[in-house]
C-alpha cells in the first residue's frame, strides 16, 4: 500500500511541477511581449545633421526624412545612418502614389500624437510621425532646437516580422514552458528515486 501512495504523491508532485513550470513560464512570456509591444525597449536615436543647420523636417516615407536648412536647402537620410555625411541633398520630395499603407502626422506638439512610450528628446520643436500599417511599423522624428534630426522606430511584431526572441518570450514561452516543466520534473522524480 505504501509504495502506491508513494507512486501516486510522485506522479501528483510531478504534475504540479509541469504545470508549474508551464505556466510561469506563459505569464513571464505574456509580460514581455507586452512591454515589447509598447516599444519599451527602444530609445531615440540621433540622426545627426547635413552640415547645414536643420530648420524643418519636410516629409518622410518611413525609412527616409528630408529636411530643409536654414539655407533653404533640402536633405534627405536613411534611419539607420547616424552619421553626418549620410545626409545628401536633394531637390526632390518622396512620391506620395507610393505611400498607400502609410499615416503621416506632423506637428510641433511631439507628444499631441498618439503614441510616444519613451519621451521625445528635450528641447524639440517639431515632430512627425508615420505609421506603416501593413508591417505595424511605426517611425517618429523629432527636430530639436540645435538643429538635430532624432528618430524613434518601432514594429509592433504583425506575422511578417517574426524574431526568434519574440517567438521565445511571446509565442513559444507555453509550449517551452511545458518542455522545461517535463524536464525539471523528470529530473526532480529520477533523483528521489535514485
Amino acid at each position: 500500500m505504501g509504495n502506491k501512495d508513494e507512486s501516486s504523491n510522485s506522479f501528483i508532485k510531478f504534475i504540479i511541477t509541469i504545470l508549474v513550470f508551464t505556466s510561469l513560464s506563459a505569464v513571464a512570456g505574456i509580460i514581455w511581449s507586452s512591454v515589447h509591444v509598447e516599444g519599451s525597449f527602444e530609445s531615440w536615436k540621433s540622426l545627426k545633421s547635413p552640415l547645414e543647420k536643420v530648420s524643418q523636417l519636410l516629409d518622410t516615407d518611413g525609412e527616409k526624412i528630408w529636411v530643409k536648412t536654414e539655407n533653404n536647402n533640402t536633405y534627405y537620410t536613411n534611419y539607420d545612418c547616424n552619421k553626418n555625411e549620410c545626409w545628401i541633398k536633394t531637390e526632390s520630395l518622396p512620391n506620395e502614389d507610393d505611400m498607400s499603407y502609410y499615416s503621416k502626422e506632423k506637428g510641433k506638439q511631439c507628444n499631441d500624437f498618439g503614441f510616444y512610450p519613451v519621451s521625445p528628446p528635450k528641447n524639440s520643436i517639431e515632430c512627425m510621425s508615420i505609421n506603416y500599417d501593413a508591417a505595424e511599423i511605426v517611425t517618429h522624428y523629432a527636430l530639436t532646437d540645435d538643429g538635430t534630426v532624432w528618430v524613434w522606430s518601432h514594429s509592433f511584431g504583425g506575422i511578417t516580422d517574426i524574431e526568434p526572441e519574440k517567438c521565445f518570450m511571446g509565442i513559444c514561452s507555453g509550449p517551452i514552458g511545458l518542455i522545461l516543466g517535463i524536464l525539471a520534473a523528470a529530473f526532480f522524480y529520477r533523483k528521489r528515486n535514485i
